[in-house]
């Protein structure tokens, strides 16, 4: 059973649609299993507070093994986001920006954290880097394909994010009203229909 992200909904939706072509190398074995411990612990007895420092341990072992596994850094990241502690999940992003240096989902999270801890100037440099990460994706995206229209998602939410509400949501409408499925037109009605604020706390990795 494949468990290396852990299953936190607003984190793994937000970069599940944010993450457009980025991909990371996969984890080294023991790292992995070392992880999958980690999450597998949580999930059973995650009312612990032994048991999530234990969780924390496992997790620091694994990014000792190896220090490029992404999945085990943004578990770290989103782990301390749902206990509550955002100035530490954003102490280790600004690791993961060192080790992933202008990657979507460290741009993304940062700049949620920054804002979430009253440094809004902050946050909007993190979101106007997003908004740029995407507008170069599209330049060089293949029209009438799926990266495209997962880009041009991404490109509509990065908009409202650096608070370009009104341009964010045309885009996010034009996408809306040319997509046909169900599911899909209702993923983006709500961030059609949200205000800035409520969409950033929607977005705080963790919760």
């Amino acid at each position: 059973m494949k468990i290396s992200v852990l299953i936190f909904a607003g984190c793994l939706s937000t970069l599940t649609s944010f993450a457009q072509g980025t991909e990371h190398r996969k984890g080294s074995p023991k790292a992995v299993a070392l992880n999958d411990t980690a999450i597998a612990r949580y999930m059973r007895y995650m009312d612990s507070d032994d048991s999530v420092k234990a969780v924390f341990r496992l997790f620091d072992k694994a990014l000792k093994i190896d220090s490029g596994y992404y999945d085990g850094w943004l578990n770290k990241m989103s782990l301390h986001c749902r206990l509550g502690d955002l100035k530490t999940g954003l102490s280790t992003l600004r690791r993961m920006e060192r080790l992933f240096p202008n990657d979507e989902g460290v741009l993304l999270y940062t700049g949620i954290l920054l804002y979430q801890t009253g440094n809004t100037v902050g946050a909007m440099g993190y979101f106007n880097k997003l908004l740029a990460y995407y507008e170069n994706v599209l330049r060089k995206a293949k029209p009438n394909t799926v990266l495209q229209k997962n880009t041009q998602i991404s490109k509509g939410k990065a908009l409202i994010l650096a608070n370009k509400v009104a341009e964010g949501k045309a885009l996010l409408r034009k996408v809306h009203d040319a997509d046909t499925n169900p599911f899909n037109k209702s993923y983006l009605a709500f961030y059609i229909n949200s205000s800035r604020e409520d969409i950033i706390r929607d977005m705080v990795p963790g919760q």
